[in-house]
């Protein structure tokens, strides 16, 4: 751990540079940046985290679950190094693992919205369909800014045969996050296939708008 404080104030700043191009997609400079860190400070967790982050989001989840695992280790108690480690495994198809990750993190920071969706989304995976309908609706009560949650649980729903429900939360999706672009063309699909449920799906939204005036 270092010990300087001119030389931790440095780093400091480079680290938020390295997030910057990050969070731009300029990947080789992120990439640049934080291997600079851990040259200098080789217990860096932040570092160890977005090189791993980083990784995934370059379609490379192995590499990424490995400095994943390494954030987790000098950072056992932070949720997003499990949550993202989660991410890494289920990427993989690894979802009892990314389900053990994602509790944990849940475990960490019991309203972390992200680690709720994710580990859904694993449970629905693996089959486990109630148990994903259950971490969907808990987000929806939870975060009712997120559409998300509403986007996944109406997949599900859909996929059972549950159109008109799916449809519902689609719509509640798109109300959401009007330029949700994954829940509009959910819900377009699922209307081309059943059009005899335009009108009643025109009929809420129209509802709504009166609603609202």
């Amino acid at each position: 751990m270092l010990t300087d404080p001119l030389e931790q104030v440095r780093i400091q700043k480079r680290f938020d540079q390295a997030q910057e191009h990050l969070l731009a997609g300029r990947m080789d400079l992120a990439r640049a940046g934080y291997e600079e860190i851990l040259l200098r400070d080789p217990e860096h967790s932040g570092c160890m985290h977005d090189l791993g982050v980083l990784c995934v989001q370059e379609g490379k989840p192995e590499d990424g679950e490995k400095w994943l695992r390494r954030s987790v280790e000098s950072d056992p108690n932070r949720a997003l190094n499990w949550n993202d480690l989660g991410e890494a495994l289920r990427i993989q198809g690894r979802h009892d693992e990314a389900i053990s990750a994602y509790k944990r993190a849940l475990e960490l920071k019991p309203d972390f919205i992200e680690a709720m969706n994710n580990l859904g989304v694993s449970e629905a995976c693996q089959g486990n369909l109630e148990e994903a309908k259950s971490w969907f609706m808990q987000v929806m009560q939870l975060a009712p800014e997120d559409p998300n949650s509403c986007n996944n649980l109406a997949v599900l729903l859909e996929n059972e045969g549950n159109f008109d429900e799916a449809l519902r939360y689609y719509e509640e999706a798109v109300k959401r996050k009007p330029d949700f672009f994954e829940a509009i063309e959910n819900y377009a699909q699922l209307l081309a296939r059943q059009p005899d449920r335009v009108t009643d799906s025109l009929n809420r939204f129209l509802d709504e708008a009166k609603r609202l005036e």
